[in-house]
């Protein structure tokens, strides 16, 4: 919280778990993915091209599927989001490291990316805060993005040590699996009243029409 100007010390519980889950879904592919790059086409035989656009997959799913997670969070709370759909994530994530098929790495790197990223990036977490206290919303997408500051310098040099001492296939199930466990620990401490009133729901097309209107 910001108090007379300063960031406070003081523990938020929901912003700090939501913190760490940042770290590692973050850290878990999209920062640590460059550092593998290399070691993944060769031993998988896949060039650049292939490669960047199993990476271009996973952020276009990001984009595509936050709708859903979106929606889900209104009409259903966070914890199918946080509790299933981000685990699924992790876990085809996980298994990509494990394939020695290229087509079906970058199926599972895209499938996995896009899930973990849909529940676990800014455009729900920030969405979970503001719905939990939209009054104090701004100090808290604050103190959430000082978390996320974190993420890129330790997702890069924890990931270019686990490539270097266990392989890039460790490098990728390593923080799979810990974005895994921050999804489930997210899941049991976010707690939000959902099936919000009709007129602040609003259907898909309406509300997206309106952004678009509203950025022009």
């Amino acid at each position: 919280a910001l108090v007379t100007g300063r960031l406070s010390l003081r523990g938020d519980p929901l912003v700090d778990v939501l913190g760490v889950l940042t770290i590692c879904v973050y850290g878990s592919w999209f920062y640590g993915f460059g550092v593998l790059i290399d070691d993944i086409g060769a031993e998988l035989g896949m060039g650049a091209t292939a490669l960047g656009a199993s990476f271009g997959a996973a952020q276009a799913l990001v984009g595509l599927l936050a709708l859903v997670t979106g929606r889900l969070l209104d009409r259903r709370g966070p914890s199918i989001v946080l509790g299933v759909i981000g685990p699924l994530g992790a876990v085809a994530l996980g298994v990509s490291g494990r394939v020695g098929d290229s087509l079906l790495f970058a199926v599972l790197f895209a499938i996995g990316g896009g899930l973990t990223g849909a529940a676990g990036f800014y455009t729900l977490t920030q969405s979970v805060i503001v719905r939990a206290d939209r009054t104090r919303s701004l100090e808290r997408i604050i103190r959430l993005t000082i978390w996320g500051a974190l993420a890129s310098p330790i997702a890069i040099p924890v990931t270019e040590l686990l490539r270097s001492t266990l392989g890039w296939r460790l490098a990728i199930e390593i923080p799979a699996g810990f974005a895994f466990i921050a999804f489930l620990a997210s899941s049991r401490v976010v707690r939000l009243p959902y099936g919000s009133p009709a007129e602040e729901r609003g259907r898909w097309g309406a509300v997206i029409a309106g952004a678009v209107r509203d950025a022009v």
